[in-house]
This record gives structure tokens, sequence and C-alpha cells, in this order.
């Protein structure tokens, strides 16, 4: 506010001064911002949500959502879609009735580009063992899993909580078959508490230690007369990928995966988003069992793990180096839906 002051003075000195105030508003700035939920990558069909908020939108704003810039939803503060494809752009139009001063208005938001993540294409299942207690959910289906002596918690998890298991009588077994009939990947993130020299498996998809079979399984631990890792595959015979290096300390992320026919059969097992070890794989594959995590699935021939488990993952296909390097996420990991 600033007041002005006039004063009138005759010729013969007489003075009368009269004052007025003046307000100035300041200009009210339209604009618009949008945020999404889930945000980044997506699998395709997922439903996201997208919520804009005003500044500057007066009493009764208007919104007008679009999507590669045609109109779409119904207005509102929201516009939720689940038909998003790669590289949508979303924006959002929103009228402001503020007054006086107005300015910026119709105001256009900021633009949300999706991207639509290959890593939920052929996934089979996933526990995440968020659990605090209770059955291991399968986030993509219904394989879910029985525990048994399992403690949940975050200090067991790479990304919130995760399974611990005693390396004694701890498992978890999936009520229902898996089957995968071709190429198929593994990935799950270990932190190893102590190698027991037995075996010890982190994932057993299979009949392992039942003398009859097909199965896949990952071993942390004692390999023979070795400490290390093997991701191997039996079905007539052995098939696997070795290294037998110990791991430090601390949480390591682990895929293996088999790919059959085609160009060649091979079985690659990476740690830590790196390529660790090779080898040979069957010209076929025929899986259709439970899973057994943390123990062989008999679960009675000694091959516990000790440690904790977390984001194990199956997919029916092959799993790129850039798809491997992109869920190590530097360390970090990447939770389905990715």
């Amino acid at each position: 506010n600033t007041t002005y002051t006039v004063t009138v003075t005759t010729n013969s000195g007489c003075a009368s001064s009269t004052s007025a105030t003046v307000s100035v508003n300041p200009n009210l700035p339209a604009s618009v911002g949008i945020a999404a939920v889930p945000s980044g990558a997506i699998c395709s069909g997922t439903s996201v949500t997208f919520t804009a908020t005003p500044t500057n939108g007066g009493s009764v704003p208007t919104y007008q959502w679009k999507k590669n810039n045609i109109n779409v939803g119904t207005g509102g503060t929201t516009y939720t879609d689940a038909t998003l494809a790669n590289n949508d752009a979303i924006t959002c139009v929103m009228t402001s009735n503020a007054s006086p001063c107005l300015t910026g208005s119709p105001a256009t938001s900021n633009t949300l580009t999706i991207t639509i993540s290959t890593l939920c294409n052929n996934i089979v299942a996933y526990w995440k063992f968020d659990e605090s207690n209770g059955n291991a959910a399968d986030a993509v289906g219904s394989n879910n899993g029985t525990p048994t002596d399992i403690t949940y918690s975050t200090a067991n998890g790479k990304i919130h909580n995760g399974a611990g298991f005693n390396g004694s009588s701890s498992k978890i077994v999936t009520s229902s078959n898996i089957s995968i009939s071709s190429n198929f990947s593994f990935a799950c993130w270990v932190n190893v508490a102590s190698y027991l020299n037995n075996y010890p498996l982190v994932m057993d998809l299979g009949t392992y230690g039942g003398g009859s079979g097909n199965s896949a399984f990952i071993i942390v631990g004692h390999i023979g007369a070795n400490l290390g890792v093997q991701f191997a595959y039996y079905q007539s015979g052995w098939y696997q990928a070795t290294t037998n290096t110990q791991m430090s300390s601390g949480w390591h992320f682990i895929v293996g995966t088999v790919s059959v026919g085609g160009g060649g059969s091979a079985m690659i097992l990476y740690i830590d988003g790196s390529s660790a070890a090779t080898g040979a794989a069957p010209s076929s594959v025929s899986l259709n069992n439970t899973m057994s995590i943390g123990t062989d699935y008999t679960g009675v021939n000694d091959k516990f793990y000790d440690g904790a488990i977390d984001e194990i993952g199956i997919w029916s296909r092959v799993l790129t180096p850039a798809e491997v390097t992109s869920l190590y996420n530097s360390g970090a990991g990447l939770q389905y839906p990715f």
C-alpha cells in the first residue's frame, strides 16, 4: 500500500491537503503440476493415477487432461489410465477463476512420459517377502508359499521386509506347481549369515535331492570343497554355471538364465549385475514342481540356507544383460512392478 498526499496553497498562503491510499494487488500467476502413482517405469496394463496440484487456481478451477496432446478423462484433479503405452505423454491444462490480477491462465502442466518396463514380460512368479507374518505372497500369480520358521523383517530385507532363514529348519514352499518348458531365468537377493557345508539351497524348482526328476536351483555356500555360487539344472545329467569365489559379506544379487535350442544352449550366472560364470545347457527344458526356498524340495536333506533372502523372481524367458543390470540398479535393487 502506498499513501499519496496533495497540498493546495493559495496566493495568500492558505493551504489545504488531502491524502489517498492506493492498494496495488500483485499478479496471480496460475500454474499446475502433475504427479503419478505409481511413478517410474511400469508394467504394461498397470493402472496409473495422475493428480494435478494447482497454484492460484481460484475457488473452482477446471482441468483438461491430455494424452499425447489429445483430450482424455472427464476433468477433475485426477485422471486414471490402465492402457498406457511406452512414451505416452500425459499433461493437464488448468483454467483458473482466481481474481483479481490473474495471469497465465489457462496453464499447462509439466509432461510425464510413460516408460513401460520389459522386466514384466513373461514373469511367472515374484515373491517380495514384504509380509510381517503368514504366507509369502506371489505378487504376480497364485504361487503363494507356506513358511516354516521364517522371520520377516526389515533387517532381513533388501527392499522393505525380507525373509530370514535359520539354516536348520527354515523354508518356504509353494502350494502349487510352477511349470516351465523353455528358456527361463531366476533372480534373488541374498545376505549370507554363514556358509554351511551342505550345498545350501536358496531356491529349488524341482526335486533336487530326491533322486529323480528335473530340477533348477541356486546354491550359495559350500560346493564340494569350495565356497561359491552355483546355478544348476538337472535333466538326465547335470548342467551348471559355477563360481568358486566366496562373496563378501552383505547383500548380493544373483541371476541365473537358461537358453535352449535356437542359436545354442547356454547357462549364465550373474552376480551383482555382472556375468560371473557360464555353462552348457540342455537342448530342452521341462520343469513342473513346487518352488522350495531355503532348502531342497524334501526339506529334510540338510540343505538348509542360513541368512536372509529377498525379491525372488522367475521368468519364462532369458533376461538380457541390460535387464540384469537394471534389476541390480547399482546395488539398490528394484522391486516388482519395477
